[in-house]
């Protein structure tokens, strides 16, 4: 409970909690089978922003702590990103788009294509933002060409 700030909420029912706080618990309850791999799918659906945040920082410290788990997590939002992440996958269509460092695959080329939107993408703080200008839905675009 320690490793995912739920310590004070320990005595709580599971019923009682925050849907961020169930989450949270629900990745201490794995935690303790001391699992080689950790397959978290979308864990911050339906939060709001504060419950998002806080989950986020609860996966960035399982990639601090090591302990010789493998963490995978699958998000549709590349702001969700941690900062430690080491490798991401972009699937378009249900197919690899692009794999590697962060730095290498979340970048603009590589979205605009899978999007096929312009898109445009920053990085603060370690993580990354994207965003698809509104006007970007009128009509298609052309995929641009991968730098190789």
């Amino acid at each position: 409970m320690d490793e995912v700030g739920l310590a004070h909420m320990a005595g709580q029912a599971y019923g009682t909690l925050s849907s961020g706080e169930r989450v949270r618990a629900l990745i201490a309850r794995s935690l303790v089978q001391k699992p080689k791999l950790l397959l978290l799918d979308e864990p911050t659906a339906g939060l709001d922003v504060l419950g998002r945040e806080q989950i986020l920082a609860t996966v960035q410290r399982l990639f601090e702590a090591g302990g010789g788990t493998t963490v995978v997590l699958i998000t549709h939002h590349v702001e969700e990103l941690p900062p430690s992440t080491s490798q991401v996958l972009v699937l378009s269509e249900g197919r690899c788009a692009a794999r590697g460092r962060p730095e290498e695959v979340v970048n603009e080329t590589v979205l605009w294509a899978a999007y096929r939107r312009p898109v445009q993408v920053r990085r603060s703080n370690g993580r990354f933002y994207l965003e698809v200008h509104p006007g970007a839905w009128e009509k298609p675009v052309k995929r641009p060409t991968r730098a190789k």
